[in-house]
């Protein structure tokens, strides 16, 4: 008698909420639409008939606010968002830093008929996985020959990839390792002498561990390049069946900005007329603006946008956003072609003669989920923060305060739209931080003459002199001082009575 489909256990399936996964593995028992697919993100690839792999990244920032939003841990968001979108309990979605933990879990899921939604963040489910055994481990081997063999990777041989899996089978059968944890000493390079290089790359994958990332570091392309994180894993895109797209010859070279951004404005209209989008049509996450140059080289230019962007609401503005990523990336263009061959004679513009713009990447909301979508017009800040986010060429970091007598650590990093959550024991820090300019030097500078105009003091402070710091440094006066062009400074005397200049006042 077949098992009824469950859970393996609820206890701390979503313990560990505080780092975001990269991917999820999912598999589906019927043939899931696109709209289904691409509900968490632009980003898929097709694993085997029923699984796929989604890459989260590109995502990031809106799920996070998301999150807020609606006052969830994650994990509760992401079940609640697939279980309306693919409804029941007839699927398998597993959360991870990596794919390959991801497909290996999978097995452990697929072999006691367990159902749902579960992250390899939990303590619980690292368990589980620190426990496979080897059949559930070599089992996703064949699938990635087969991904291996379609992207023609040079120097790999399915033949020869099955023939050091069966060369590892005896060993580890042999020497009575029961799972690969048993030989998780072993290094990867040392894998790849005896087993081949591919095998080797496996074993790292398996025990790859996760690095938090900064939010700064989540630059404008670098939560579409996992690149690092994938570490060679053989991604496979999946595509949309239809993109919008539209195209214009140009009737003469052109170069100016106000004339690209005149014509882009109409193109824009009509691609939001395109048949190819969905019913309703899907949120933007990725455009590609194909560049054929006067000399008919051709650009392929990504314009990214760090929240789902809807382009069919945005015509109300003119297409305002859209258009903020396209100059952003047309300076981009002229930057690059200035600095092209510096050795030769070569004119720093080349006019453009034609081109077509692209919807590269989009994420799907299905009717059923709308209403588990926070309406952020009922939080108009949020709204103005997000919709900047998407015009900015970088990305917007906040920050709070921080109990810290050093100045220069008195703040630290905070999700965007995290409020304030201010305890009256910050009461004297914020107090302090009042009378501290908003811009920074990252190092303070040497004032080489005694200030001429009458110092104001604001504060006395004192530094991580255990750190390394110069003891003689370590306390600092600082002032408001007034400079030549009279502009007001922020400046600390040290012990020795020299004076540094270490910020500005707006």
């Amino acid at each position: 008698m077949p098992k009824k489909p469950g859970r393996l256990i609820d206890l701390q399936t979503f313990a560990t909420q505080d780092v975001f996964p990269d991917f999820c593995v999912l598999e589906y028992d019927g043939p899931p639409s696109e709209a289904q697919l691409f509900s968490l993100s632009p980003k898929v690839m097709q694993w085997s008939d029923h699984s796929w792999i989604i890459d989260l990244q590109p995502c990031r920032s809106f799920w996070q606010v998301q999150q807020r939003q609606e006052g969830l841990e994650l994990y509760d968001l992401f079940e609640k968002v697939i279980s309306s979108v693919f409804g029941g309990l007839n699927y398998r979605c597993i959360f991870a830093h990596h794919p390959w933990p991801a497909l290996i879990f999978l097995q452990v899921l697929k072999e006691k008929n367990a159902q749902g939604v579960y992250s390899l963040d939990s303590l619980f489910n690292q368990k589980r996985y620190k426990q496979v055994d080897w059949g559930k481990w070599f089992a996703p081997l064949h699938q990635l020959s087969e991904h291996l063999t379609q992207l023609k990777i040079k120097g790999f041989r399915p033949t020869d990839f099955r023939s050091r899996q069966n060369q590892m089978k005896r060993f580890v059968e042999r020497m009575g390792f029961v799972g690969p944890f048993d030989l998780s000493q072993a290094e990867a390079s040392a894998i790849a002498r005896r087993f081949s290089g591919w095998i080797g790359q496996v074993w790292q994958w398996t025990f790859q561990k996760p690095e938090k990332k900064e939010q700064e570091q989540l630059g404008l392309f670098s939560a579409f390049e996992n690149a690092e994180t994938l570490q060679s894993f053989p991604w496979r895109p999946f595509e949309l069946t239809q993109a919008p797209a539209v195209v214009r010859h140009l009737e003469y070279p052109i170069d100016d900005w106000s004339a690209i951004e005149a014509l882009l404005q109409e193109d824009l209209h009509r691609l939001c007329l395109d048949t190819a989008w969905s019913t309703p049509p899907a949120q933007v996450t990725e455009m590609t603006w194909v560049l054929t140059l006067y000399n008919l080289k051709t650009l392929n230019i990504p314009l990214l946008f760090r929240h789902p962007y809807d382009l069919h609401a945005d015509e109300k503005t003119g297409f305002k956003t859209a258009l903020s990523q396209a100059y952003f990336a047309y300076l981009d263009v002229l930057e690059d072609l200035k600095h092209r061959d510096v050795d030769l004679d070569l004119p720093e513009q080349i006019p453009l003669v034609s081109w077509k713009m692209l919807v590269s990447g989009q994420i799907f909301v299905e009717p059923q989920a709308i209403s588990l979508i926070p309406n952020l017009n009922e939080n108009p800040e949020m709204t103005r923060i997000l919709d900047l986010q998407n015009k900015l060429s970088r990305p917007i970091i906040a920050y709070d305060l921080s109990p810290d007598f050093d100045p220069a650590r008195a703040f630290q990093k905070k999700d965007i739209g995290a409020g304030l959550q201010h305890s009256h024991a910050l009461d004297p820090w914020i107090a302090a931080s009042q009378k501290r300019p908003f811009f920074y030097y990252p190092q303070a500078k040497v004032l080489s003459a005694p200030p001429l105009s009458l110092p104001v003091f604001l504060e006395r402070t004192a530094i991580s002199w255990w750190e390394g710091e110069d003891a003689q440094s370590a306390t600092r006066d600082y002032f408001l001082l007034e400079n030549e062009q009279g502009q007001f400074i922020w400046a600390y005397k040290d012990s020795t009575g020299a004076w540094y200049q270490h910020g500005i006042y707006s």
